[in-house]
């Protein structure tokens, strides 16, 4: 007999987990964030783990988006009233950091690195 209500305990808890995982499902598929996430297409680019890449496999937009960040943050030096210590440290960490974490995921040709290293040089200079 008690072998009976065991049995029965656990099929409710089974139910009750099935259920949950249920209306949890439905949550995630009825949620915007989901929803959008099915919507891409392969060559759209999106956003994970810090890189930018399409489901192709084109990372040309972290590339972008490396160079974006070294330009603004150069600009920012310029008019920023930062001491030169201080300018550099920023960039070496805003500007130059972007490059860091994707340098070793990323291929980058040799005219892409020139064209950071000269927004490199002209930050430098402007700290």
């Amino acid at each position: 007999m008690d072998d009976d209500n065991d049995e029965n305990d656990n099929d409710n808890d089974n139910d009750n987990d099935n259920f949950a995982w249920n209306i949890l499902i439905e949550i995630l598929v009825h949620s915007s964030a989901a929803t959008h996430a099915i919507d891409l297409d392969i060559n759209d680019a999106c956003r994970y783990l810090g890189y930018w890449g399409t489901g192709n496999g084109d990372m040309s937009v972290t590339r972008e988006v490396v160079r974006e960040k070294a330009t603004v943050t150069r600009d920012l030096i310029k008019s920023h009233p930062l001491t030169p210590e201080l300018s550099a440290e920023l960039f070496a960490q805003k500007g130059i950091g972007a490059f860091r974490f994707s340098a070793a995921l990323i291929e980058w040709s040799q005219s892409e690195l020139e064209s950071l290293q000269k927004i490199w040089v002209q930050a430098y200079k402007n700290a």
